[in-house]
């Protein structure tokens, strides 16, 4: 998501500083495409977890502009899917470090910043957690992270009203449509190791390119399908589509050749 959001800031020719543990060099020749003059895109590998890291990063943008329009905070880990009693206390702070902690922090350093601006927006991407009341089994610490950051941008948005700040809360949850009901119904659907997902009544090929992190438990019974990095998506899908492959559902095997 954040490298989306990116890509449609600087069509705009707007200034992004962004963050990121590691970013593709793909990824980043194609930002760097729309900035020839190296006067567009600053970028940051950091641990967004750690507030020390974050402060060096603020240093940084603040040696290249006094003011920022917008804080778009969208990092999250969906961390292991699991029993409530069997998720260890790592598990749950990491994912309140990386989901709910970091936007506090980020907001908390970056505010000097922000508040130069005549535009002052915070947009807080809250996931599907809030809304996956029907999809909260066995995902407890992501789903509460996501909870307390909704409740955090209501208490901020009536906080920051008097500094004239507009904060938002987006919920990219699931949509209800006749393709989801369909995915959901595994008679009709087959899923295969690499990340597709193959609709035969529909005769629709389907990869992901999620952020649900590569190899969780949900992913292995198609319930979330594997996601990939782009680039990555584009190389299995082409293996998958030239060759014959074979889907498991339970005991059922089934095979078919996919044509272009």
């Amino acid at each position: 998501l954040g490298t989306i959001l990116a890509e449609y800031f600087l069509k705009k020719k707007k200034k992004v500083f962004g963050c990121s543990k590691k970013i593709s060099s793909n990824k980043r020749k194609k930002f760097e495409s729309f900035d020839t003059n190296n006067e567009l895109f600053f970028y940051k590998s950091i641990d967004i977890r750690k507030i020390t890291e974050i402060k060096s990063w603020y240093k940084n943008v603040k040696g290249k502009t006094n003011s920022i329009e917008m804080i778009i905070n969208c990092a999250a880990v969906p961390g292991e899917v699991n029993s409530f009693f069997k998720i260890t206390n790592e598990v749950w702070k990491d994912i309140y470090d990386t989901n709910f902690f970091s936007v506090i922090n980020t907001i908390n350093i970056f505010f000097p910043l922000l508040k130069n601006s005549n535009k002052k927006l915070i947009i807080n991407i809250l996931g599907g957690g809030v809304g996956w009341h029907n999809l909260s089994k066995y995902k407890s610490p992501y789903i509460t992270s996501k909870f307390a950051l909704a409740g955090l941008t209501e208490c901020l948005a009536k906080e920051f009203k008097k500094d004239d700040l507009t904060i938002l809360g987006i919920f990219p949850g699931p949509m209800d449509s006749k393709l989801r009901n369909k995915l959901l119904d595994k008679k009709k659907v087959f899923f295969h190791e690499l990340g597709g997902v193959y609709l035969d009544e529909l005769e629709i090929l389907i990869v992901s390119d999620l952020h649900f992190g590569k190899g969780i438990s949900m992913a292995k019974d198609g319930f979330n399908i594997p996601p990939f990095d782009i680039d990555d998506t584009l190389s299995k899908l082409e293996n998958i589509i030239k060759t014959p492959i074979s889907f498991n559902v339970n005991t059922l095997k089934y095979n078919k050749q996919l044509q272009y």
